[in-house]
Formats: structure tokens, C-alpha cells, sequence
């Protein structure tokens, strides 16, 4: 029961970030989001996918106050900068 808790929060979590960077909860990328987190629904995504449908449902009818005030609740990771990774060789020149 405490998984199937984790699950929901974590759809919901990632329902409400998609509504705020696209102002719509799309459950495609949303689905990605929960199996990188939940690695044993990818066995199910049917069941899985009308989970996420469900709640991307919910959170759209959300106003933009609600979505604010329920995401600031969770915490996201921040893209981390993509480093160069060209090669530089001493004395070269660029050709």
C-alpha cells in the first residue's frame, strides 16, 4: 500500500511540473518521468499509463494558484550544463 502511495505522489509531483513548464499535463511525458523512478511498472504501462492519464486529468483542471501553492511542495533536480567535450591538442589548429 505505501508503494502504490509513492506512486501516486510521484505522478502527481511530475503532473504538476508538466503543467507548469507546458500548461498541460500531457501523460507521455509524464510516463517516462515515474518508470526511470518506479523500474518495475515498466512490466505494466498499460495499467501504469491510465494511472498517469487519471491524474494529468486532475491537475489540468487545477487553477494556476492550486498548481503553485501543491508544486512548491516537491523538490526537482536542476539540469546540470553539458560540459565541452572536444578535445584539445596541444600546438593544434583548428582545420
Amino acid at each position: 500500500m505505501e508503494a502504490d502511495k509513492k506512486l501516486n505522489e510521484s505522478i502527481r509531483k511530475w503532473a504538476l511540473k508538466n503543467v507548469l513548464d507546458f500548461k498541460i499535463a500531457v501523460p507521455n511525458k509524464v510516463i517516462g518521468k515515474i518508470i526511470a523512478e518506479f523500474p518495475e511498472w515498466k512490466e505494466d504501462t498499460k495499467k501504469l499509463m491510465e494511472i498517469i492519464r487519471v491524474e494529468c486529468t486532475k491537475v489540468n483542471l487545477l487553477k494556476n494558484e492550486q498548481i503553485r501553492e501543491e508544486i512548491s511542495k516537491y523538490k526537482f533536480e536542476e539540469k546540470k550544463e553539458e560540459v565541452d567535450k572536444q578535445i584539445a591538442f596541444a600546438g593544434a589548429k583548428e582545420g
